[in-house]
């Protein structure tokens, strides 16, 4: 039955960006669950931010399909060592959390600035719930929250706007020529 609502949710809902969505997962470029996908697809939409350079975000954080957790991450998470999780990176510098890898302060920063309607769908009990299954509407609404204000801040410059969301330096620099080299990929995809 619920796959069946995430095929509904699929055809009915968001057809151009489904069949975006589900030849990315299909080529393999986008290793993510479905929930991943689907959840980074509507608020992309929602909040207008270009859905390739979302894609391209996942695909370089490569966080977006749940393995066993590794004793580190089950401490921070509160959850039993093996439990399914999202990765958890930047462990010693701050936690990254969910498909989007957002860092906690951030999460913890876009939940406390929420609009009522915000609150009521994107936000949950704890940041580090982002990591677990089932709350991939919550932590691509972080992602996708993210991305938005970089794209404002470097007034709409793709690249820019992803070495923003992974920081400054060479490190965000490379980060950012990878994600244009994913988008490229896909310029004829609905943005």
């Amino acid at each position: 039955m619920r796959r069946m609502l995430w095929l509904v949710l699929l055809v009915v809902i968001l057809p151009g960006g489904a069949l975006v969505a589900l030849a990315l997962y299909a080529a393999h470029r986008l290793p993510a669950t479905p929930a991943v996908l689907i959840w980074a697809r509507v608020w992309a939409l929602i909040y207008r931010v270009p859905w390739t350079l979302q894609a391209a975000i996942l695909h370089n954080e490569g966080a977006s399909q749940l393995r066993p957790a590794t004793a580190r991450e089950a401490e921070v998470l509160g959850v039993i060592k093996g439990h399914k999780v999202y990765p958890v990176g930047d462990l010693d510098h701050g936690t990254a959390l969910g498909p989007g890898q957002v860092l906690r302060r951030n999460v913890v920063r876009l939940w406390s600035s929420a609009n009522a309607l915000e609150r009521v769908i994107a936000v949950g009990r704890r940041p580090e719930d982002l990591a677990l299954a089932g709350n991939e509407r919550l932590a691509l609404w972080a992602s996708v929250q993210v991305l938005k204000e970089a794209l404002v801040t470097e007034k709409g410059d793709l690249h820019r706007a992803a070495r923003r969301y992974n920081g400054s330096g060479d490190r965000a620099e490379a980060y950012a020529r990878r994600a244009d080299a994913f988008r490229s990929a896909y310029k004829g995809a609905p943005a």
